[in-house]
C-alpha cells in the first residue's frame, strides 16, 4: 500500500526524472549548431500551389501569344509554343505522379528561405572579410571563414540528416551520388571526405577510414566526430574573435547550400529525359519568337 511518505518519494523521483530530462534536452540543444529558430522550413510543408524551379524558369521566358501578326514565321512559332506547352504539362503530370518528390524538391529550389540571406549578416561578413584593407588580416579572416564553413558543413549535414523533415532529401541525394562513383572514378563525393578534418579536430579513427555509400553509415561517421567538430568550431570562434553575425552567415550559407544543392541534384537526376528535352525545345521557341519580334 502506498503511504503519503512513499507517494511523496515517488513524486520527487518523478520530478527529478523530468528535471533531468529537461537538462538533457537543453544540453543537446546547446550542443547543436542550428537552433530550432534557425532550421529552415520543411520541403514537405510547401503549398502544392507553389511553382517549381522549372515552371519559374519558363514563366520568365513567356511572351504574349495573343498578339495579332501577319508574319507567318511568328504565327508558326506561336503554334509550336502552344503545342510544346501542352506537351510539357502532360509530361510533368506523368513525372510527378510517378515521383512526387520531383515536384516537392523542384518547389523547394525556389522557396523563399532557400533564396533569402539576411542583408545585415551579409554586410557584417563582408566587413569581416575585407579586414579594413589589411592584406595579411584579410587572408587570415578568409582562411578562418573557410575553415569554419568546412567544419560546419559536416555538422549541418549531421543535424539535418537526423531530422525527419530533411533526411529523405539528403539520403536520396547522397546515395544517388555514391552510385555515380562506380561509373566515374573522378567523381568526388561527401562520402569520401568525412575524415578530411580528423587531424584538425583531433580525432583518431580506430580503423582506416573508407568511403561509405549508405547515408546512415555516413551520419554514423560524422556522429563519432560530432563533439570534436563542435568544440573546434567554438574554439576557433573564441580564439579568432569571429563575430556572431559572421557565424550566422556561415551557418545559413552552409544550410541553404546543402539543401539547395541536394534538391537541385535530385531534380536534375530524376527528371525524365523526354520532359527535359521538351522544356529545352519550348525555351528555344520562346527565344526564337522574341528575336522574330524585334524590329528589323
Amino acid at each position: 500500500m502506498n503511504t503519503p511518505k512513499t507517494i511523496g518519494v515517488c513524486r520527487r523521483a518523478a520530478a527529478s526524472a523530468v528535471y533531468a530530462a529537461c537538462l538533457f534536452t537543453l544540453a543537446v540543444q546547446a550542443q547543436s549548431l542550428l537552433s530550432p529558430a534557425e532550421l529552415p522550413p520543411s520541403p514537405f510543408d510547401i503549398s502544392s500551389s507553389e511553382h517549381t524551379s522549372a515552371e519559374v524558369a519558363l514563366q520568365r521566358m513567356q511572351l504574349d501569344l495573343t498578339l495579332v501578326t501577319t508574319n507567318e514565321a511568328e504565327r508558326l512559332l506561336v503554334r509550336e509554343i502552344r503545342g510544346l506547352t501542352e506537351q510539357v504539362g502532360n509530361l510533368e503530370k506523368d513525372a510527378y505522379s510517378n515521383d512526387p518528390l520531383l515536384r516537392t524538391y523542384g518547389q523547394y529550389l525556389v522557396h523563399e528561405w532557400v533564396q533569402k540571406q539576411d542583408p545585415a549578416y551579409y554586410a557584417v561578413n563582408k566587413s569581416y572579410s575585407d579586414a579594413n584593407g589589411d592584406p595579411d588580416l584579410k587572408k587570415q579572416h578568409q582562411e578562418t571563414e573557410n575553415t569554419l564553413s568546412e567544419l560546419c558543413q559536416l555538422i549541418v549535414i549531421k543535424e539535418l540528416g537526423s531530422n525527419t523533415n530533411f533526411a529523405p532529401l539528403l539520403k536520396s541525394t547522397f546515395e544517388a551520388m555514391e552510385t555515380m562513383v562506380g561509373s566515374n572514378t573522378q567523381f568526388r563525393t561527401r562520402g569520401s571526405l568525412y575524415w578530411q578534418y580528423d587531424s584538425l579536430i583531433g580525432y583518431r579513427s580506430p580503423t582506416q577510414p573508407a568511403r561509405v555509400t549508405r547515408f546512415d553509415d555516413y551520419l554514423a561517421e560524422i556522429d563519432k566526430r560530432y563533439e570534436l567538430l563542435m568544440d573546434k568550431v567554438g574554439a576557433i570562434q573564441r580564439e579568432r574573435a569571429v563575430p556572431p553575425e559572421v557565424m550566422a552567415y556561415i551557418k545559413h550559407g552552409d544550410t541553404s547550400s546543402s539543401l539547395d544543392g541536394c534538391a537541385e541534384f535530385y531534380v536534375e537526376m530524376c527528371t525524365p529525359e523526354a520532359l527535359r528535352k521538351t522544356r529545352e525545345q519550348l525555351t528555344q521557341k520562346y527565344r526564337d519568337l522574341y528575336w522574330a519580334r524585334q524590329p528589323k
